[in-house]
């Protein structure tokens, strides 16, 4: 099913409304996504695993703790 030139727009500014979501919360940094507030990392392979954050991080009661995961989400339409 091809979409219009309207679902293809709306779907691309979805889509970017969501990276910028996730962007405030994390940090893409090579194969590794980075929490900016205790600097904990995650690297690529460890995906299927629950992001550590440093005990004191109050990051790690916000949202999405599969970051790799909700990444592959907000880009399935590419």
């Amino acid at each position: 099913m091809k979409l219009s030139n309207d679902e293809n727009r709306a779907g691309h500014q979805r889509m970017a409304e969501e990276l910028a979501e996730w962007g405030r919360q994390w940090r893409l940094e090579a194969d590794m996504v980075r929490c900016p507030y205790c600097h904990s990392v995650q690297i690529a392979s460890q995906a299927d695993r629950s992001f550590l954050h440093d005990s004191a991080c109050a990051a790690s009661a916000l949202g999405e703790q599969y970051p790799w995961r909700s990444l592959a989400w907000i880009l399935r339409s590419l």
